[in-house]
């Protein structure tokens, strides 16, 4: 095989790689509902209370609730999270994908979701969130000034 022939082959295989990746990064983030039976804990810290505190599950249902009706379309690909003033953590057993941590960061430009289930690491912005949801966490962030 020639060397000309050769390089073609590798910049069309290339190509074909930069293309795939430009389309994965295209499409929306594995937003799925939590199934509320399988919440273990759920847990809440904001930035001026270093602590995390386990709250009672059922009082912040809603907060998964709210979550899952959230609609996939309304959710945008990032990077980092920002800095937040208030986190909810809520631990999930899933049967397809094992444990799961489900984390809502809280910041004045929206709320930012990282999920750490064992096979799929994402991190997400919702875009357009409720204000229910939006609600939640302002009484978090006030009851621990």
């Amino acid at each position: 095989m020639s060397e000309r022939k050769l390089l073609i082959i590798i910049g069309i295989v290339g190509l074909t790689l930069v293309v795939g990746m430009i389309i994965f990064q295209q499409l929306p983030p594995k937003h799925e509902p939590i199934n509320t039976k399988n919440v273990m804990a759920i847990h809440i810290s904001t930035h001026t209370e270093k602590d995390i505190k386990m709250v009672d599950s059922d009082k912040y249902m809603e907060v998964v609730e709210l979550f899952n009706e959230h609609p996939v379309e309304q959710t945008s690909s990032m990077e980092e999270n920002p800095r937040s003033e208030a986190s909810i953590i809520i631990d999930a057993e899933s049967p397809s994908q094992g444990r799961e941590t489900i984390i809502l960061n809280y910041t004045e430009n929206g709320i930012f979701v990282e999920r750490t289930d064992t096979g799929n690491p994402d991190k997400y912005v919702l875009v357009d969130v409720e204000d229910r949801l939006n609600d939640v966490f302002k009484k978090i962030i006030i009851s621990n000034e």
